[in-house]
């Protein structure tokens, strides 16, 4: 029946082992190499994936950074431009302001010329009159001396009155 054979058992572990060294030489150790060189690559891959990403988020750190200083310098130059043109806006006001109280004094300044302009003509015109009414009334021509002092006299007591 079953009939054991040593001898066979022997010579057919001796040819597996004999084949399992040529398949170790020939096939295993290759294939190992193929397997480490793709490990080694994938490995490899993986810390330049990784490099990529920590420059991509240091660049973006960089970009956010460098928008966030932008954003900054873009309002201050806003507020000083605004700042600059209240400053403009003050001076143009205070500018005509002072224009305005400048015009306003020297129309004061002319009205009062014209004013007094105005009453020295009057009182000429009435010392003249006043002349021309004297000397019809006394008949005689009143010297200029006289006829100032009169006049004064008549326009202080007028004065006084007002």
């Amino acid at each position: 029946m079953l009939d054991i054979n040593i001898y066979l058992i022997i010579g057919q572990i001796i040819t597996f082992l004999i084949g399992l060294a040529v398949l170790w030489r020939v096939a295993y150790k290759p294939i190992a190499g193929i397997f480490k060189q793709r490990a080694d690559k994938i490995s490899g891959d993986l810390d330049a994936a990784e490099k990529a990403r920590q420059d991509v988020e240091r660049i973006k750190s960089d970009y956010e950074a460098q928008m966030a200083r932008l954003a900054d310098e873009t309002q201050k130059m806003m507020n000083k431009a605004v700042k600059d043109a209240q400053s403009i806006r003050d001076e143009i006001v205070n500018g005509a302001k002072d224009q305005g109280q400048a015009i306003i004094a020297r129309a004061a300044e002319q009205i009062e010329f014209e004013k007094e302009k105005a009453v020295r003509e009057l009182r000429r015109q009435v010392l003249e009159i006043s002349l021309l009414v004297a000397e019809k009334t006394i008949g005689e021509t009143i010297n200029e001396d006289l006829q100032r002092r009169l006049v004064d006299q008549l326009f202080s007591q007028v004065e006084v009155k007002n």
